[in-house]
């Protein structure tokens, strides 16, 4: 059976957490880095490996379409200061929570 996952949700823009909006957004995509390495850095149980990991990979396949569209290779730093950031806020997203559980 084929399920069929669309990229975006509509309700993606109000969300109420980093961590629903990275959850929807694009979809397919972060299914598929999530099972090739979210989960064999650990996941949940190593936030502290796995959340730069997906970030990290997120931002270097964005590289490419950035110099495509702008031309300009100084861009990659603002990718890596963008994902950076909400990498770090959702990894202190995580760990607050996992912190106020307890």
């Amino acid at each position: 059976m084929v399920q069929v996952i669309l990229p975006y949700d509509p309700s993606l823009y109000f969300s109420v957490s980093l961590r629903s909006f990275w959850g929807q957004w694009s979809r397919p995509a972060g299914q598929l880095l999530r099972h090739i390495f979210y989960y064999p850095c650990g996941g949940l149980f190593r936030i502290w490996l796995s959340i730069p990991v997906m970030f990290l990979l997120s931002a270097i396949s964005h590289y490419h379409v950035r110099f495509v569209l702008v031309g300009d290779i100084i861009s990659v730093m603002w990718w890596n200061i963008i994902f950076g950031v909400t990498g770090l806020a959702t990894l202190f997203e995580i760990a607050g929570d996992r912190f106020m559980e307890r």
